[in-house]
Formats: structure tokens, sequence, C-alpha cells
């Protein structure tokens, strides 16, 4: 008994399950679900373009940073580069007042200065090309990075382009479907009439009473 009882509730969850899942499958099928489900799958693909974008903003606006920074960086090297070379000038003129006397020259206070100078330009002028050369590495990565990203992007609104037709084409599809099943629904019915079968038997009956 309890298996019959069992069996009988198996089969009513199965029908309802079918039910339910044709009401579905129809609402599914509904133009207007479905032309509403392509505009929330539109408004989410657009929302994650939008924030790929800005993601790439961010991008483009560290590349113009570091753009900026290798530019201060050259301009300072250029004026280091200028100033060692003058430091250096300086201590070969020094070095000729001195007629190449080597200890002479070292105990001259004005050479020292030079010679200290000129170290520190180049200790700096070293440090900033380092810089800038490790800022122009990055700047290879980031326009690499932004130039393949800004493809990507493309094809996304190519894709977002193609997805709104196909939302119409879908929809127009569906409809002229449903409009083609009513009309076979009518062809079918008029095949079904049973006006010419009622035509055929009133007239036996108006042939009967005239034999008559």
């Amino acid at each position: 008994m309890f298996k019959a009882v069992g069996k009988y509730f198996r089969a009513l969850w199965y029908l309802v399950t079918f039910r339910v899942d044709k009401a579905r499958e129809a609402l599914q099928m509904n133009p207007g679900v479905i032309a509403a489900n392509y505009d929330r799958i539109i408004q989410d693909k657009r929302e994650r373009l939008n924030q790929y974008k800005d993601a790439i903003a961010a991008m483009i606006a560290q590349e113009e940073t570091k753009k900026g920074k290798v530019k201060q960086l050259t301009t300072e090297i250029q004026n280091l580069e200028k100033l060692r070379e003058g430091a250096a000038a300086k201590a070969k003129k020094l070095v000729e007042q001195y007629h190449g006397d080597p200890a002479a020259v070292k105990n001259d206070p004005e050479y020292q200065k030079c010679q200290a100078a000129f170290r520190d330009f180049s200790s700096t002028l070293s440090e900033k090309q380092k810089r800038v050369a490790e800022l122009e590495e990055d700047l290879k990565a980031l326009v690499s990075n932004v130039s393949a990203h800004k493809n990507q992007i493309q094809t996304l609104m190519r894709e977002l382009d193609k997805l709104k037709e196909e939302k119409h084409d879908t929809v127009a599809d569906v409809l002229s479907a449903k409009e083609e099943k009513q009309i076979a629904d009518m062809m079918s019915g008029l095949a079904m009439d049973r006006t010419s079968e009622e035509l055929r038997e009133l007239r036996e009956l108006r042939q009967k009473a005239s034999a008559n």
C-alpha cells in the first residue's frame, strides 16, 4: 500500500513538474519576455564594458603620468650633464694652470670642489638615468597592454551591437513562428469544419422532402 501511495505522489510530482516546465517554456517563448531578457543581458554587458573602459582610462592616466616623469627626468639629466661638463672643464683649466703638477692641483681647494661636484653630478646622473630606464620599460608594457585592451573593447562593442540586432531578429522570428502556427491552426480548423457536411445533410433532406 505504501508503495502504491509513493508511486501516486511521484506521479503527481512528475505531473506538476511537467506543467511547471511547460509553463516556464511558454513564458520564455513570449516575445515580450524574450525582449526583456535580451535587454537585461545587453545592460549587463554594457555595464561590464563601461567598467572595462574605466580601467583602461586609469591605465592611460598612469601612462601619461609616467611619460611626464620621464620628460621631467630627461630635463634634469640634461642639466646635470651640463653641470658635470662645467665642473670637468673648470678642473681641466686648473690642471693647465699648475702646468701638470699633480700634487699642487690636488691641494687646490677649487680643484677639490670641482672634483666633488663632478662625482656628485655623476652619481645623481646615474640614478636618474636608471630611473628613466625603469620608467621606459614600464611605459613599454603599459602601451602594449592598453593597445591590447583597446582592441578587446572594440571587439566587445561589436558583440554588443550584434546582440542588439540578434534581439530584434529573435523576437521577429518568434512572432513569425507564432503567426505561422496560428495560420496552421486556422487551416487545420477549416479542414475539420463541418459546414460542408451540414450543407450536404440539409440538401439530402430537401431532396427527400421533394421526393416525398
